[in-house]
């Protein structure tokens, strides 16, 4: 667009459009910015949560299995640990 065709009024509201395209880009990026910070976050807070959650499971196992090598019913294993009977039973030799 070549400025000077443009009256005063014409340019001012020109450069006015252009800071306003402006601030929209600016805002688009910030709010994009800000969500993929969100997502990391929300991710990184699953992932401690599913660790966690592995952990306590691989901690019941390893307490069924001590107990299977100890002789311990089934029965008290299951309550004991928190593990159904048929998670003991795959555990089993």
């Amino acid at each position: 667009m070549q400025d000077n065709k443009l009256t005063n009024m014409e340019r001012k509201e020109y450069k006015k459009s252009v800071l306003e395209y402006k601030d929209v880009q600016g805002a688009i990026i910030c709010a994009r910015e800000d969500g993929i910070e969100e997502g990391i976050e929300i991710g990184m807070e699953k992932g401690r949560i599913e660790g966690l959650n592995e952990g306590k499971m691989a901690e019941k196992r390893q307490l069924a299995l001590n107990m299977i090598a100890e002789g311990i019913a089934i029965e008290t294993i299951v309550r004991v640990s928190g593990l159904s009977s048929e998670e003991i039973m795959e555990l089993r030799p």
